[in-house]
């Protein structure tokens, strides 16, 4: 078996592969290779720092790896791993993670893993990962929703600044965003989002942006003196009208009660409940 450094060259096959492992589960794979590679290039996706298992020359088994900050470390996040079924329990996953810690520098390794797969779960715990946190994905059909009246004024802003949103986030108390609604992600797909903002005479008090190519919601937030007004819930109607296609989702935002009754509220569907987990990798010297 041969692990190694996935490249460009090596996409088709992998495409491949990863569709092949998602039948397996009886979870088709729904991404094309285009919108597969969209997906790669959100969140960030380096070739050097994702490995391959090769049988021969059959690709077996892949760990896609993004690079970028995460909370202020150096951090790698899982963005996807795959081993064919007649391959599992080899120690591939293992091999993979050996080389990813070996070969590529960071202090936190980061990944996404659903809450019904125990088996996954306890093989990251094994490997040192521990739970951050519950996040969920939510999806919704938009059509026949009410009009919502707010007070506030709701505008496309042309030139979007991610990261000043992500510090009205902070300072709004709301939640840190997931990695693949991380600014840095949100601005590797600056061509199909955009965002929109609800002012209350000259003052900000909430946004949204979404991708309106595949109807996927980003973030959306509002100022804390200014919540149970319908801002929200305007800003939502608003994006949906937007979008192309026919459903609108937000995709890993932290699990919370007032979070889920208000997607509920808005007619959307929990369709996955993930753990957030962390690995601290120490450092040498």
């Amino acid at each position: 078996m041969l692990i190694r450094a996935l490249s460009e060259n090596d996409f088709l096959p992998l495409h491949h592969t990863l569709s092949e492992v998602f039948a397996e589960k009886n979870r088709p794979f729904f991404f094309n290779k285009w919108q597969a590679q969209q997906r790669w290039q959100r969140i960030g996706a380096v070739y050097p720092a994702s490995f391959g298992a090769f049988e021969k020359e059959k690709l077996v088994g892949f760990l896609i790896s993004a690079a970028g900050e995460w909370r202020g470390k150096n951090a790698i996040y899982n963005g996807g791993m795959g081993i064919l079924k007649s391959y599992r329990n080899r120690g591939i996953a293992t091999q993979l993670y050996a080389h990813l810690e070996e070969k590529v520098a960071a202090q936190v390794l980061l990944l996404e893993v659903l809450v019904e797969n125990k088996a996954a779960q306890a093989f990251y715990e094994r490997m040192g990962f521990a739970v951050l946190r519950q996040v969920a994905c939510y999806l919704a059909q938009h059509s026949g929703y009410q009009h919502f009246r707010s007070g506030a004024v709701i505008s496309k802003q042309a030139q979007p600044d991610w990261f000043y949103y992500q510090t009205l986030q902070q300072e709004w108390q709301t939640t840190y965003p997931t990695w693949q609604n991380l600014p840095a992600a949100i601005s590797r797909n600056a061509v199909a989002e955009i965002c929109l903002e609800a002012h209350w005479g000259e003052k900000l008090v909430g946004f949204i942006s979404l991708d309106v190519q595949n109807g996927r919601i980003s973030q959306i937030a509002v100022a804390p003196d200014f919540r149970r007004r319908k801002i929200g819930s305007q800003l939502l109607q608003q994006a949906q009208n937007l979008v192309l296609p026919k459903f609108v989702s937000i995709l890993n935002i932290e699990t919370h009660p007032t979070i889920e009754a208000f997607f509920s509220y808005h007619r959307f569907k929990r369709v996955a409940l993930q753990y957030e987990m962390q690995k601290e990798i120490q450092q040498q010297g």
